[in-house]
């Protein structure tokens, strides 16, 4: 069974012993481990710009109202 991930809440963590941007559901007990988590590797291959874009994705892809907005123009 798919459990829906999306809300109108996001806590965004920078983690600097692993050098990454965890991305976490405010629900802990239901959804104990990250929704995303990106490594400062992949975000220095990016230009400022191209990490913003980047990492703003997933803010509409996960909060709902966002996502019904755009889920038109998502890929098939």
């Amino acid at each position: 069974m798919a459990v829906n991930v999306y809300t109108n809440e996001l806590i965004f963590r920078w983690d600097p012993e692993q050098k990454l941007l965890l991305v976490i559901h405010p629900d802990r007990e239901q959804f104990p481990d990250p929704l995303a988590e990106i490594k400062e590797e992949t975000l220095d291959n990016m230009s400022w710009p191209n990490a913003s874009k980047f990492v703003g994705e997933f803010v509409t892809l996960l909060v709902p109202d966002l996502r019904a907005k755009y889920e038109s123009q998502f890929p098939k």
